[in-house]
């Protein structure tokens, strides 16, 4: 009998559509808001596009729809700005105090920190510096910048990772000493016990 409800029960699980796989196939708003936050992969969507022959501005209106939202609200003033003639330093300076302002006001649990953001805008800025600056073609800069980008965070994953593991070494020692004496020196003990 008790095996017949657990088959029963396994049976109206399985069949049963879970909420949560219902949910997670189809996304939320939150997920839906998020785009790309990553300056190695905006650097190389903006190289590809400056490579087929796009504008500068033009491709960071692109990009700009395919960004976080934070982030393209910033690429879009830059641009507009630029389009309206203002200098390139200029046109930055009106797209960071964009972002400067959103971050103070929307700043909250679960955001990334404002400053990983700048850091984004500033990244994209630097690389396309030398494009506007000589009218050059700058693809092959704006991949080389994306992986030195790459190469800088996987440095300070890795510099973070080491430190994490010297830093664990005293919580993990003390969780594994008792068990230790538990299971390998209290039976040796009551072993030697009866001899005597």
């Amino acid at each position: 009998m008790v095996v017949g409800v657990l088959l029963a029960s396994a049976a109206v699980v399985l069949l049963t559509p879970s909420a949560r796989l219902r949910s997670s196939s189809r996304p939320t708003g939150a997920q839906e808001r998020h785009g790309i936050g990553d300056a190695p992969l905006i650097l190389d969507l903006l190289a590809a596009m400056l490579f087929s022959g796009a504008t500068v501005e033009s491709a960071l209106v692109l990009v700009a729809d395919s960004c976080d939202p934070r982030i393209g609200v910033c690429l879009t003033r830059v641009c507009a700005a630029r389009r309206l003639g203002a200098s390139w330093d200029s046109s930055w300076e009106v797209g960071l105090s964009e972002w400067d302002g959103r971050s103070t006001t929307r700043a909250g649990p679960g955001r990334r920190r404002p400053d990983a953001g700048r850091r984004v805008l500033l990244e994209v800025r630097q690389g396309l510096h030398f494009a506007t600056a000589t009218g050059a073609p700058s693809a092959g800069l704006l991949h080389a910048q994306a992986d030195q980008v790459r190469r800088r965070h996987n440095r300070e994953v890795d510099r973070r990772a080491a430190a994490l593991g010297v830093q664990l070494v005293l919580p993990l020692g003390l969780c594994s000493l008792p068990a230790f004496i538990c299971l390998g020196v209290v039976p040796v003990v009551i072993g030697l016990l009866p001899a005597l």
